[in-house]
């Protein structure tokens, strides 16, 4: 195969995978597919009791458990799941693009320009 039958296949691949992966991010975006599911994590909460003062031991409240959720665990599950799936389509993104571009180095055709050769002067 030539160089340019080689660099065109190169071009396509590349131009390919490229458009795949920014489909692929329109499409989680506009959330028509869902991300990849890499974390599971808990929700942020703050427990209310731990933060009241030590009262004397005459006066009793009652201790209930009072925690109060910050920011719940679907949400945080979501936004790094869609960060995770975003900087993987990235990456194969640059994959496409090295492979294009190799492609193009490859389809270009390599002009060589040499200056003209002077001879020394003899000596008389």
């Amino acid at each position: 195969m030539s160089e340019r039958v080689t660099g065109y296949i190169l071009l396509g691949i590349g131009i390919c995978i490229m458009l795949f992966a920014l489909g692929n991010i329109y499409l989680l975006f506009t959330s028509k597919i869902q991300p990849i599911h890499l974390f599971d994590t808990k929700g942020i909460s703050l427990d209310i009791n731990s933060l009241m003062p030590q009262l004397p031991e005459g006066v009793k409240l009652e201790k209930k458990s009072q925690g109060a959720e910050l920011i719940s665990s679907e949400t945080i599950n979501q936004t790094l799941n869609l960060s995770a799936h975003f900087f993987l389509m990235s990456f194969v993104m640059t994959f496409g693009y090295k492979l294009a571009s190799l492609g193009v180095m490859l389809v270009r055709p390599v002009v060589v320009k040499l200056k003209e050769a002077k001879e020394p002067p003899k000596p008389q």
